[in-house]
């Protein structure tokens, strides 16, 4: 994950539809990754303009349970480790 940020797993989060249909494979946003694997499914679609506005959310206990006891964890050490690292280099 590119951003070193939980927030698209830990919160519902919106992204465009172009962005779901054309995603990057060099720089994907964290929430489509975890779209495209059906770790967040679509919980609303609002039109705004000529775009759709999707609301992101986990879709049941199974997979949020999932996250946060191997993902999240997993994660979070791997963002203590750069941080760690970070404090050596200064």
């Amino acid at each position: 994950m590119s951003k070193y940020s939980i927030k698209a797993i830990a919160e519902p989060t919106k992204v465009i539809d172009s962005e779901i249909e054309n995603p990057s494979t060099t720089n994907i946003k964290d929430e489509i990754l975890l779209f495209q694997t059906g770790y967040l499914t679509v919980d609303k679609v609002k039109t705004e303009d000529i775009r759709a506005i999707y609301n992101l959310k986990i879709p049941n206990y199974e997979i949020k349970s999932a996250l946060s006891e191997n993902l999240i964890h997993e994660y979070s050490i791997y963002l203590i480790l750069i941080f760690w690292s970070m404090q050596i280099n200064f």
